[in-house]
């Protein structure tokens, strides 16, 4: 340790740090005791909501507007939104009905919000009728420790507690698994894949490793996540799966041979180069079916799309078009 850049504190700053050190201890539980309170009132919140529903006629639409009714009355003087209103309920409800020994833990000032909101979070796995034990145990286990700290804990507590085994459930949980698109605007997207646990520590790892490799001599400067993506995208658009079931004894498959295939829709004067019109937006095209994107120079694919791996389509768009030609299509591959 290098003792030359201690910090000096006076003994005035000191003292009066101490103070706010001993008030912060006072404030902890109060606080604690008030939010608690508040979790209960939205839990009661829940309680009407549901016993009003019961009432109603059997139309899912009609509980719903229950539900969203309380919601909306708690919002209207606490100054959020309905939405963040009913979650915020949701979490109350059950924290009251399957988390008592973590909230007594809270409201007592043993354990803070962020405590008993990572006991709800690892409890999740574990049917209703199975989280007493849980509750028990991981508020005891939350004194003391940091939220930080004690997140691995409580999750593998709630893996030991499970009535069925990690195997069993990872069985059904493997159906789930998929990939999806969400667009984040700007031209980007999420791409979001619902692997096994270890697919996905094995891709991340060799993302890692890559990254890695070329980081140091990247002409590009790019940071290490964006030359993570741009891998990601290149081994996805240009490789050969392994499990391939056309592949014959030569070690050939059809696979790999298939290329992705995406439209875009670009105003003709744009695709020329030749629209001077400062009303017109000439750096933009239209990705069918999906959001807006940068629109790629003439003769060439949005990013280059991987040298040929993607071939895309455009839709001749402007006045310069005749009737004929306006909707043709013509189909590009990167080069």
């Amino acid at each position: 340790m290098n003792t030359s850049r201690l910090i000096e504190f006076s003994e005035e700053d000191l003292a009066e740090l101490d103070e706010v050190a001993c008030a912060a201890e006072r404030i902890t539980p109060a606080l604690g005791a008030m939010e608690v309170e508040n979790v209960r009132n939205q839990a009661r919140a829940g309680a009407i909501a549901e016993r009003v529903s019961r009432r109603q006629t059997a139309s899912v639409r009609s509980q719903e507007m229950v539900y969203r009714s309380v919601a909306a009355e708690l919002a209207g003087v606490t100054f959020t939104t309905d939405r963040s209103m009913q979650a915020q309920i949701t979490q109350a409800v059950e924290w009251v009905e399957c988390y008592p020994a973590t909230l007594a833990a809270w409201e007592a000032g043993r354990i803070t919000r962020g405590h008993a909101t990572a006991v709800l979070r690892c409890g999740t796995v574990l049917p209703r009728d199975g989280r007493a034990e849980f509750d028990a145990a991981a508020a005891e286990l939350c004194v003391g420790q940091t939220v930080g700290r004690v997140k691995d804990r409580l999750d593998h507590l709630a893996q030991e507690l499970h009535p069925r085994t990690l195997a069993e459930r990872h069985v059904e949980a493997r159906k789930e698994r998929r990939v999806g698109r969400q667009s984040v605007g700007d031209g980007m997207s999420d791409l979001i894949a619902r692997v096994p646990e270890i697919l996905a520590a094995a891709i991340d790892d060799r993302l890692n490793e890559q990254a890695s490799t070329i980081i140091d001599t990247d002409p590009d400067g790019r940071t290490r996540d964006q030359i993570r993506a741009d891998i990601l995208c290149d081994m996805l658009l240009t490789g050969s799966p392994l499990a391939d079931p056309t592949i014959d004894g030569d070690g050939n498959g059809t696979l790999g041979m298939i290329r992705a295939k995406v439209q875009v829709v670009v105003p003709a004067l744009a695709l020329l180069g030749k629209d001077d019109d400062p009303a017109n937006d000439t750096t933009t095209a239209d990705l069918v079916g999906s959001a807006p994107i940068t629109r790629p120079p003439p003769g060439h694919s949005p990013e280059s799309l991987h040298h040929g791996s993607v071939s895309w389509c455009t839709r001749c768009r402007g006045r310069c078009c005749a009737p004929t030609r306006t909707g043709g299509r013509r189909r590009w591959r990167g080069s």
